[in-house]
């Protein structure tokens, strides 16, 4: 029994040192493991763990927790870093906006983008268009000055009189008055102060300016009954045999109204042309007159 005992203490001893040794071992090899993980980020090892029963294992998935365990607050780290950047930037562009407000929203400060608020504003201030400056004192204003019109309608100069004796005249005058002494010889229907006035004056003497060369007394008095209303009728130079304009009645008044011989004549600065009105052309200083006769011209003077 005596060599039986300490036999038994000598296994148990043996066993304690054994199992002492393993775990001294294990804790190790950890430990160095946590200080490799640490330094170096090493990935995935595999470790090779002898057991009591001298089973081999892999630490595979027990290295892999312990980095990702080792990861974490790493990265919670640099997360809480980010977003305290991310808050000061935000305060710093609030602030400028308190003291200059604009119509823009405002905007929240955990917002992880900037907002468009900066660009909009000077957007803005680009559409709006530049205020003029001020005038000074030497410079007035643009309302007292008055607008430079070149096209104003200048005022015609007054004629020079050397342009008014270039011009040309002639005169003109329409008479009735040998049928006041001879009312009896008149038509009934036509004796009347519409047809005939009172002093036998149809038109008094009237001036006409030359308007070219060619002036001829069928124009001027064609002229003259237009404007002052007088009725007159005619025949055309195509139309007699004569060969040129024959007047037929002025004022209603025609030839044979009076009599056989009676009928209106013309006459050119006292003297009575033996061709049409239109045969005749006119100068300046002309003086024309249309004169009713009852005695084809004996009783006007011709």
């Amino acid at each position: 029994m005596k060599k039986l005992i300490p036999l038994w203490l000598m296994m148990i001893l043996s066993l304690i040192i054994i199992t002492g040794c393993k775990i001294q071992s294990v804790e190790e090899y950890n430990n160095q493991t946590e200080q490799e993980q640490s330094v170096k980020g090493a990935s995935e090892t595999k470790i090779i763990v002898k057991g009591d029963n001298d089973d081999v294992s892999t630490k595979e998935e027990i290295e892999k927790d312990s980095t990702i365990e080792a990861k974490k607050p790493d990265n919670e780290e640099e997360e809480k870093s980010e977003t305290k950047q991310k808050e000061l930037k935000n305060e710093e562009e609030v602030t400028p906006k308190k003291e200059q407000p604009t119509s823009t929203p405002k905007t929240d400060s955990t917002s992880t983008s900037k907002t468009p608020s900066k660009d909009t504003s000077t957007s803005s201030n680009k559409e709006k268009p530049a205020k003029s400056p001020a005038p000074t004192k030497d410079q007035k204003p643009e309302k007292d000055k008055k607008p430079e019109n070149n096209n104003v309608a200048q005022k015609p100069s007054k004629p020079n009189k050397e342009d008014e004796k270039k011009k040309e005249f002639v005169t003109i005058s329409i008479s009735a008055a040998t049928l006041l002494t001879h009312w009896d010889m008149l038509k009934p229907a036509l004796q009347s102060e519409k047809y005939v006035p009172k002093n036998g004056v149809i038109l008094k003497s009237t001036k006409y300016e030359i308007l070219n060369e060619e002036e001829t007394v069928w124009s001027i008095i064609k002229r003259a009954t237009k404007e002052h209303g007088i009725h007159m009728e005619y025949e055309g130079a195509g139309e007699n045999q004569y060969g040129s304009v024959y007047i037929e009645g002025i004022n209603h008044l025609y030839e044979f109204d009076a009599g056989e011989l009676s009928g209106w004549m013309y006459s050119v600065n006292g003297q009575t042309p033996n061709y049409g009105v239109s045969a005749v052309t006119v100068k300046n200083g002309d003086n024309i007159q249309f004169q009713y006769t009852v005695d084809l011209g004996r009783d006007i003077g011709r």
